[in-house]
């Protein structure tokens, strides 16, 4: 009897010392795997308001209408946007082009390497 409480002792002291030991460095992930604290949904500040990629399909072409209003200037990764042409979130990078169709503030593209992907002000 004796034999088995040391045992099962023992095997919870192990178990404690492999939970207490674990890693807790400050670049915990998310469950979408971006670390803790990063901006995660990609954002564009144009003329004064933040638009939102809102994960729709990247397209080929873009409205005729629109046109190119400037590039990224700066990107940042925990703090949103303050500034026009500045960024946030993990999937943008300076110099890539913003276009917009002054008629319609609803919406901004940006191009990617891929093609073109909308962003959109958030209706409050």
């Amino acid at each position: 009897m004796m034999r088995k409480i040391t045992i099962v002792l023992l095997f919870a002291i192990f178990a404690a010392c492999i939970i207490g030991c674990s890693n807790s460095t400050g670049s915990e992930q998310t469950s979408t795997g971006v670390e803790r604290n990063k901006i995660e949904q990609t954002q564009v500040m144009y003329n004064g308001y933040i638009y939102y990629f809102l994960a729709t399909d990247t397209l080929d072409i873009i409205p005729d209408v629109c046109e190119k209003v400037g590039e990224i200037e700066i990107v940042y990764v925990e703090n949103v946007p303050d500034k026009d042409f500045s960024a946030a979130g993990v999937d943008l990078t300076v110099g890539e082009e913003i276009y917009a169709y002054e008629k319609n503030t609803q919406e901004i593209y940006v191009k990617f390497d891929d093609g073109y992907k909308k962003f959109e002000r958030k209706i409050k």
